[in-house]
């Protein structure tokens, strides 16, 4: 019995083994036939890499769909981490520098090192240097060699280079660096690159690894001088903007809006990244020589400015021909030493800027190339006077004190103050008077917006008061954001409270001054366009804006339109503006203040003068003006530093009418 269950337990193990050997063989021969190329394909694939594909960036234009920065094709020099062999990056740079230089063409390096020797740290890039010497790990206090030491160590730079190759391969080390180079992010080495170029490293490119040109869209800024100041630049991020970089929104080597419009519509010009796949072996080794592109980029929006292009080239033209006119022609304090300031147009009816230039101005291209040079340039080129710029705008402060005068009901049309050239209602001590240019006798609120007389306007702004001056200032922009989309400065009302902010007492002379436009009083030129313009509106301020749209990158569809914004409306009783406006009306005429400019002007315009003092002994020069009266449809801003006289800037806001209404930009006419 016990042999019989000896031989049946044999038996029971035996199929056990059979079954599972069996069950082995099955396993191995669907692994090595059934499943074979399958798991060949899992052996030979070893892992996968994702990297990012830049996405076309939108276009800005003009209100008339002419590019003022387009998208060209062009080529790039690309470095990609996976395919690059660590040992060979120092040559690998030294060589693709060496033929950029030979067809004159720059690579990218933010170093703050002097590129020659002896080497020294940059001018102006503190900022720079301070993280410099924090990431290698040196003192405050450390020298350039030391820099360049730790430099050499940290990217094991071979002691054949010269000091000169070693300063170039560290600065493009350094760039990778800043710019997160990694198997997900590649680096741009250089970009927009000749034919000449290209075909040099194509011809060598098996001696490259890592390196490819890649065929891109590249920023072009179609006329590099016309309102670089609004338009702005793209530009790399850097370790302070380190919250974009965290939150996942922007990766080390992308570009960024920096200034102006590039910067304020950065949501609609950036577009969404593309991706694509690189697939590595078991040995690390790169399997597919070209990506496969699982996502495609998706291109960014484009902006439609307000900006007319041809009025804004007029605008810099006709200032620059005026400025020049004054320095060769006009006596030492009279409008010689004019050498600055600035252009504001804005269209009446929809608060749209048309025009907004400064002068001196700069080229982009060479704010990319030699941006120290321009740093240190005469009259400061790279200062955006429009809108960062602040002034007393001097007489043409006195429409905004006649209207709350008459408001108020202080002064009446018929009203009449006696001018007899000096002011003398505060009695002083020294015999120094607040002043007038001329001895006008009993004059009423329209002609001494003719004249400009300054006593007029000294009693109606005592007899308002500071407070009450202010409110109405406010009603009509000043010291308030316009609603423009860039970065604006908004100055300052003159006021007790700014006075004693300064460290200065409050007198009763400051509300005389501030009464015709000087004072603390101090505003943009596109401020005080904006005061013309609500003028022009009978007392509606509007916002300004720069942006007219954003439409898709092919242009099919309508993404936003920006419609006009009221900010604020005096309640003003009839007739008050009338007034005003028949003031102004009258200072165009033969016998107002602009007269020699506008007198037998064919379209009735109003305007207003004004000469403000400056710190020194030197006298500031502002224009104002509308047109048509009637039925305005332009408002215009002239302010140039040291220019003498308002009546010097007229002639810039009549080559802008002559434009706007005859279709007239040849500023010689």
């Amino acid at each position: 019995m016990e042999k019989k269950l000896s031989i049946v337990r044999i038996i029971v193990i035996c199929l056990v083994f059979a079954a599972v050997f069996s069950l082995f063989g099955f396993q191995l021969m669907k692994m090595q036939i059934v499943d074979g190329e399958s798991y060949a394909r899992r052996l030979t694939k070893g892992y996968e890499s994702r990297y990012s594909i830049e996405a076309a960036r939108g276009e800005i234009l003009d209100r008339n769909l002419t590019p003022l920065v387009k998208n060209d094709t062009g080529f790039n020099i690309m470095c990609y981490y996976a395919y690059m062999d660590a040992d060979k990056k120092n040559a690998i740079i030294l060589y693709l520098t060496k033929v950029l230089a030979e067809n004159g063409e720059m690579w990218i390096d933010s170093l703050p090192i002097s590129t020659t020797e002896p080497f020294v740290f940059k001018e102006g890039e503190e900022a720079a240097i301070a993280r410099l010497k924090k990431d290698l790990g040196i003192q405050n206090f450390g020298t350039v060699k030391n820099a360049m030491s730790n430099l050499c160590l940290a990217y094991d730079i071979p002691d054949s280079y010269t000091a000169e190759e070693i300063r170039t391969v560290v600065g493009v080390r350094r760039e990778m660096d800043l710019r997160d180079f990694s198997e997900k992010i590649p680096f741009t080495f250089a970009e927009n690159v000749s034919n000449n170029t290209v075909a040099k490293i194509s011809e060598n490119k098996l001696n490259l690894p890592g390196v490819k040109i890649n065929e891109s869209t590249i920023r072009k800024y179609v006329s590099g001088s016309l309102a670089p100041h609004l338009i702005g630049q793209v530009g790399p991020l850097y370790r302070e903007d380190m919250e974009l970089i965290e939150s996942g929104e922007y990766a080390f080597n992308d570009t960024i809006g920096r200034g102006g419009i590039e910067s304020a519509m950065e949501q609609y010009l950036r577009g969404k990244k593309g991706e694509a796949l690189t697939q590595f072996d078991y040995k690390y080794e790169v399997i597919n020589e070209d990506p496969e592109i699982t996502k495609e980029p998706v291109p960014g929006n484009t902006v439609v400015l307000t900006l007319d292009s041809k009025l804004q080239a007029l605008s810099s033209q006709a200032m620059e021909k005026t400025i020049t006119y004054l320095q060769e022609n006009q006596k030492p304090g009279q409008g010689m030493e004019a050498n600055a300031g600035a252009v504001a147009v804005i269209e009446v009816k929809t608060g749209a800027i048309r025009a907004l230039s400064t002068y001196p101005s700069y080229n982009v291209d060479d704010y990319r190339k030699d941006y120290e040079t321009l740093l240190r340039q005469e009259g400061n080129p790279l200062f955006n006077r429009a809108l960062q710029g602040l002034y007393a705008p001097g007489s043409c402060y006195k429409p905004m004190i006649a209207t709350a005068g008459l408001n108020e009901g202080i002064i009446t049309p018929e009203s009449a103050v006696l001018c007899q050239r000096y002011y003398t209602f505060y009695h002083n001590p020294s015999g120094n008077y607040p002043s007038c240019m001329g001895y006008h006798g009993n004059i009423n609120a329209v002609n001494a917006l003719r004249v400009s007389c300054n006593i007029f306007f000294y009693d109606t702004g005592r007899l308002l008061g500071i407070e009450k001056i202010n409110q109405y200032s406010s009603l009509f922009g000043f010291g308030q954001p316009t609603g423009i989309e860039v970065a604006e400065r908004i100055g300052q009302q003159a006021s007790p409270e700014f006075a004693a902010s300064i460290g200065y007492d409050w007198f009763a002379g400051d509300v005389l001054q501030a009464s015709i436009g000087q004072s603390y009083n101090q505003f943009s030129p596109l401020q005080i366009a904006n005061y013309t313009a609500t003028i022009a509106r009978r007392g509606v301020l509007l916002e300004t804006h720069l942006v007219d749209s954003i439409i898709s990158y092919n242009g099919d569809k309508v993404i936003k339109k920006i419609e006009p914004v009221v900010i604020s409306k005096i309640d003003a009783q009839e007739g008050v503006l009338d007034t005003v406006i028949e003031g102004m009306r009258s200072a165009s005429t033969a016998a107002g203040t602009a007269g020699g400019t506008f007198g037998n002007y064919p379209v009735p315009v109003a305007s207003k003068t004004g000469t403000p003092q400056t710190s020194g002994t030197l006298l500031n020069s502002v224009f104002i003006c509308f047109a048509p009266i009637d039925d305005p449809e332009i408002a215009i801003a002239v302010v140039i530093e040291n220019g003498g006289s308002g009546l010097n800037n007229a002639p810039v806001a009549r080559d802008i009418l002559n434009a706007w209404f005859f279709n007239d930009y040849d500023v010689n006419n």
